[in-house]
């Protein structure tokens, strides 16, 4: 069964093949912070190394790689990556 992942913002649709090997990863993404010289952690949801989603918590990004993966392994063939 094919695949469609929309990303956060909706501006991007990936599109996967079952016989397509893919990559899903959550990496830290170091940006500047409020403050001038002040830097801080986000985690980026990404699927074969283009961003999806951003996330200011960890466990969240973490949790949106759970319902990705349980999204791949179900009948459904739409996801949508949640908000933060």
């Amino acid at each position: 069964m094919n695949k469609v992942i929309r990303s956060q913002d909706n501006q991007q649709i990936h599109y996967m093949p079952a016989s397509s090997p893919c990559y899903f990863n959550v990496a830290p993404v170091l940006v500047d912070g409020k403050k001038e010289g002040e830097k801080t952690t986000l985690h980026s949801l990404g699927i074969n190394n283009v961003s999806f989603g951003i996330f200011t918590k960890k466990r969240r990004a973490e949790e949106a790689l759970n319902a990705l993966e349980a999204f791949l392994l179900d009948e459904f063939s739409r996801f949508q990556v949640p908000k933060d």
